[in-house]
């Protein structure tokens, strides 16, 4: 080969593999968590960047739970086993306010990126969040009068809250909580990806969240092309409807109908939230990458050619349930009767059983009747626990949750029952696959498992009613697999009773102790559970829990209207605090100081011996053991209150 021919031929196999480089480099797909999804936005859609918004996706965790319960009186029933991703705006400067925004007749709200790791569950729905008191119903539609569904005025005060506050303390910008379910969600059995129809965990994916069908087509139009360019499949758009938006003359819905929205950026329209929820069951370490900085871009576009054209969607139907016999439980209700009987008469000898009770199937009442429904779902079912006061559970006292485990009747694809502060509405702890309590309370957290995790939840009516020790009748033979039992107790021990979930009331910031079972999705049917043949747990308490409930005078033997069981100050009025310091004048032992000054527990002086203490762990961040004003840090605050009872004590 001579030289021309040489070169001619090397030239030619740099411009074959300079051109294949270039073919794989324009097929693979993009990194999601690097790629420009906004500058890929503005340049399909030839939109300037003030109608292309760069939000967020955060999750909702339990540290958020503080703020949200300041303002709006409820964490909304967080679960760290089943975390809550939520779109970030800026249309609210406040941080607990981060997660509302709000949606135009011409917008979108787009996800694009990765969804999350193999979970058991995930889905994408949005919810109206609040609604401006000028848009809110005050009477019956067909009446015209107040009735008891209904709120009219301030007869209903849940779900009030205000937005911006005037000078002189009045509220200028009251809203009302609706959180009401009206479209149908997304889960992973359904949404579109990369994965095909065989794995939607870790793949990319489109979600489009609008009011107004034309915003969806528009985008179908063009966005299709792009996704193939980039080496990505353009059949991965998925739409997550927001129905029945206001449309005028024509519209969907009867301007009479309160499930209207009111679309708009004005502060007097309606808000929305995204729930993104995700079931965490193998490991809460091995999915915290995704929780903490999700591969998502999430984007607000605005079409300013789509303005006045509007096509809103038709209120979605919540799917029928299937055949009654199917995965029916009610064969088993009066083996769990016996059950609740045979646990409260073995270890709470005159105690109650008390019901759970469960959320109603239509959803769409919260809307119709402004009321809120605190996120339901058609593919999860809640069911709900009494609250009781949570000293039910106190020092050498259990309560027991008897139940049937759902995922051994049903193939649904998560089930987990939780213990909740019911005053202030968030969980605290949960059994699921694991036992788990959320660090940062009271008490180590059980360790977490990789790989293979044990049934903490089966085994359990064995374990509690052992043949060999303990009467337990014989229809209760073939039906104990189906069957739980749950130990909630601050002297239990998980390492020998795997059933047991270590509880201690202060962990608890209200009175109230509740308790809360998730079942999402039958993988099957595709629905949740459904009412009409699904089981509803009990809840064992014992016979001074049950003469606390009742408040029966014998069960309050100073007469303080606090039963014994919870007695901060026992034979002493425990409503007499006169320097409100949380400790009775009757257990005062430094009447008229701050006893959270007394960080050296002498129950003398507030002295250089608290100083020193004091001193030594000034400027801790968090969970610190020198915290005077009790939220967590030692700091100028602190001093400032050990500063004002300097001295103050026994003799001075």
């Amino acid at each position: 080969m001579n030289e021309r021919t040489r070169t001619h031929c090397w030239t030619h196999t740099a411009l074959f593999v300079t051109g294949l480089m270039a073919t794989l480099a324009m097929s693979a797909p993009p990194d999601p968590a690097e790629h420009n999804w906004q500058e890929e936005i503005k340049q399909v859609f030839g939109l300037s960047a003030e109608n292309v918004e760069q939000g967020r996706l955060g999750f909702f965790l339990e540290e958020n739970c503080p703020l949200f319960i300041e303002k709006y009186g409820t964490c909304f029933g967080n679960n760290p086993a089943s975390p809550y991703g939520m779109y970030e705006f800026s249309d609210y400067s406040n941080p607990e306010d981060a997660y509302r925004w709000r949606l135009a007749e011409n917008q979108a709200v787009l996800f694009m990126g990765l969804t999350p790791p193999n979970t058991r569950y995930y889905s994408f729905q949005s919810y109206p969040f609040s609604r401006h008191r000028d848009h809110v119903r005050l009477e019956h539609p067909q009446s015209g009068e107040c009735e008891d569904a209904w709120c009219c005025g301030y007869a209903c005060d849940y779900g009030w809250f205000c937005d911006e506050w005037g000078t002189d303390g009045s509220c200028l910008a009251e809203r009302r909580q609706l959180v009401g379910m009206m479209g149908l969600n997304l889960n992973h059995l359904e949404l579109l990806t990369d994965g095909g129809d065989e794995n939607s965990f870790g793949k990319f994916t489109v979600v489009i969240t609008t009011a107004n069908q034309e915003v969806e087509q528009h985008i179908r139009q063009l966005l299709p092309n792009r996704l193939a360019e980039l080496g990505l499949s353009p059949n991965i758009i998925n739409v997550e409807s927001v129905p029945c938006a206001q449309a005028g003359e024509g519209g969907t819905c009867d301007d009479s109908d309160p499930r209207n929205l009111v679309l708009g950026s004005e502060p007097e329209a309606d808000d929305f939230i995204m729930a993104f929820r995700v079931a965490i069951t193998e490991s809460l370490s091995s999915k915290q990458a995704y929780l903490e900085a999700p591969p998502v871009s999430v984007l607000r576009v605005t079409f300013p050619e789509l303005a006045g054209t509007f096509t809103p969607y038709p209120i979605a139907e919540v799917p029928p349930s299937p055949d009654p016999n199917l995965y029916n439980e009610l064969p088993y209700e009066d083996a769990l009767r016996l059950l609740a009987t045979t646990m409260r008469d073995t270890y709470a000898p005159g105690g109650r059983i008390l019901d759970f009770r469960a959320k109603g199937r239509d959803y769409y009442d919260c809307m119709r009747e402004e009321l809120t429904c605190f996120a339901a779902s058609e593919d999860a079912h809640y069911s709900k626990g009494p609250d009781i006061p949570k000293s039910c559970a106190g020092q050498g006292r259990s309560v027991f949750v008897v139940g049937v485990n759902h995922s051994q009747v049903g193939p649904y694809s998560y089930f987990s029952l939780s213990i909740r502060d019911s005053d202030e509405r968030h969980e605290i702890a949960f059994f699921q696959d694991i036992p788990y309590v959320i660090p940062n309370y009271p008490g180590e957290p059980l360790p977490m498992m990789e790989e293979e995790i044990p049934p903490y939840l089966e085994g359990s009516v064995e374990y509690f009613l052992p043949r060999a020790q303990h009467p337990r009748p014989d229809e209760l033979e073939g039906k104990l697999s189906k069957l739980y039992v749950a130990e909630i107790s601050p002297s239990c021990d998980p390492a020998t009773n795997p059933h047991c979930l270590r509880f201690l009331p202060e962990q608890l910031a209200g009175e109230h102790l509740g308790f809360q079972e998730r079942t999402y999705l039958n993988t099957v049917v595709g629905t949740g559970a459904w009412s009409e043949n699904f089981i509803l747990s009990r809840v064992v308490v014992s016979e001074a829990c049950k003469a606390c409930i009742d408040n029966d005078p014998s069960s309050d033997t100073d007469g303080d209207g606090v039963c014994d069981l919870g007695d901060v100050c026992p034979g002493f009025d425990d409503n007499l605090d006169r320097d409100g310091d949380g400790v009775p004048d009757g257990c005062d032992m430094l009447p008229g100081c701050n006893d959270s000054a007394d960080l050296d527990g002498d129950s003398t002086t507030i002295n250089l011996a608290d100083y020193a203490m004091f001193a030594e762990d000034f400027g801790c961040a968090s969970n610190c053991t020198v915290d005077i004003n009790g939220d967590g840090k030692a700091n100028l605050m602190d001093l400032g209150l050990l500063a004002s009872d300097w001295l103050c004590g026994v003799g001075f």
